[in-house]
């Protein structure tokens, strides 16, 4: 459980980690 659950919040950092850089790219363009 604890493998599935270090996974599912690495998936979530890393989609936040796109959304910010999305935005940011979004903002300068």
């Amino acid at each position: 459980m604890a493998d599935f659950i270090d996974s599912f919040s690495r998936a979530i950092c890393m989609a936040a980690l796109v959304l910010i850089v999305g935005l940011v790219m979004a903002g300068l363009s």
